[in-house]
């Protein structure tokens, strides 16, 4: 199915918007952007880490 061009200049619209929001956020944080990237890491991280295992051993194993 294809879209129309009115829905491929929004979703070209919003991802712009996406694209801009995140530079303005950038230049506002640049100073602090490395302790942000290492608390990031460090949370999602952590899920990975202790989330994944146990979604796929209960995939795996659990007989219900």
């Amino acid at each position: 199915m294809q879209e129309s061009r009115a829905e491929f200049w929004k979703v070209n619209v919003l991802r712009s918007l996406f694209v801009l929001l995140t530079v303005i956020v950038v230049c506002f944080v640049v100073d602090k952007l490395d302790k942000f990237i290492s608390v990031a890491g460090a949370v999602f991280g952590m899920t990975n880490v202790l989330l994944l295992p146990s979604i796929c051993h209960l995939k795996l194993i659990a007989d219900t």
